[in-house]
């Protein structure tokens, strides 16, 4: 069954690791509360995902984004692992089977032109990690700068990601005293200042500001396939 134009889908993916040593908290949480605001505030349809056991991370991804269709909008969310391997990132399903920043960039380089993708990464090692060309970062603000891409085709699709730090920087996660569970620091962040932010510059700012009130040593990191993206509303 197609999909018709103007559709809002977003997936959200969230993974503990309760059986390995590696066990995370408050992703549980973050995926409760992103998939309900969402769904109640941004009208998106929502599938969420906390263990994939049995199905490979790049294999759920990829049945989501070769879905896309022209003229709709998807919203693709991960709270987990990341871990830096050089300048690369990799993130881990549920039995801590990776899944690298190349294999994601390959994926994202299909999706059709028309397409309107917004990546939002709380993990470790975030920053870059979808290889978009263009990048602002909070850490030098105002000054957005162009990341050389490793290999393959330029990107058609109108992508936008968010990750919770810098790629040499932890994601931590915080004890929230207004909804009584531990979330990342970043997704709680994000959950807080959403609705009054106009512009994703605007929005990854505050969170950074926001942060660093808290005393968290982490700068969110917001990257696009198209430079004008950057100063684009939410």
């Amino acid at each position: 069954m197609s999909i018709p134009t103007g559709t809002k889908k977003a997936l959200v993916l969230g993974f503990c690791y309760p059986t390995t040593s590696d066990k995370l908290p408050g992703c549980q949480t973050d995926v409760q509360a992103v998939a309900q605001i969402l769904q109640s505030t941004f009208g998106y349809q929502t599938q969420v995902v906390t263990d994939n056991s049995k199905t490979p991370l790049g294999d759920v991804i990829s049945t989501f984004l070769t879905s896309t269709v022209p003229g709709s909008q998807y919203l693709l969310y991960y709270s987990g692992h990341g871990s830096e391997n050089g300048d690369k990132t990799t993130f881990y399903n549920t039995n801590l089977q990776p899944w690298t920043e190349d294999q994601f960039r390959t994926l994202l380089q299909s999706v059709s032109a028309g397409v309107k993708l917004v990546i939002i990464i709380d993990a470790c090692n975030s920053g870059t990690a979808c290889d978009l060309p263009f990048c602002y970062a909070t850490s030098t603000p105002n000054h957005p700068f162009t990341v050389d891409l490793a290999s393959g085709e330029p990107f058609k699709a109108d992508i936008i990601s968010l990750g919770a730090c810098q790629e040499s920087q932890l994601a931590y996660n915080v004890y929230d005293n207004s909804r009584k569970g531990v979330y990342g620091a970043f997704t709680k962040s994000l959950l807080d200042k959403i609705n009054g932010s106009t512009t994703w510059i605007d929005l990854v700012n505050v969170i950074n500001t926001d942060l660093k009130n808290m005393g968290i040593p982490q700068n969110p990191q917001l990257c696009a396939s198209k430079v004008s993206l950057l100063t684009s509303t939410l």
